[in-house]
């Protein structure tokens, strides 16, 4: 799970919602932006091994899960 959470993908991710947020940054919806790391959220909880429930964004009916 830590190979999931400290990949640079990762940061760079979080970084660039913040920026959304801030409004410093465009692109898609932000809800759709935040959805990524819901999906990032998924994958961390399924490596633990623990149960989790969360809505995430669907690209052309699939959701896309890193493994790490």
């Amino acid at each position: 799970m830590d190979r999931l959470l400290l990949a640079p993908a990762t940061g760079g991710r979080i970084a660039h919602v913040l920026r959304r947020v801030r409004g410093t940054a465009a692109g898609p919806p932000l809800w759709a932006d935040a959805g990524h790391l819901c999906c990032l959220a998924v994958s961390a909880s399924l490596r633990a091994g623990t149960e989790a429930e969360l809505r995430v964004p669907l690209t052309d009916g699939a959701v896309c899960l890193r493994s790490g």
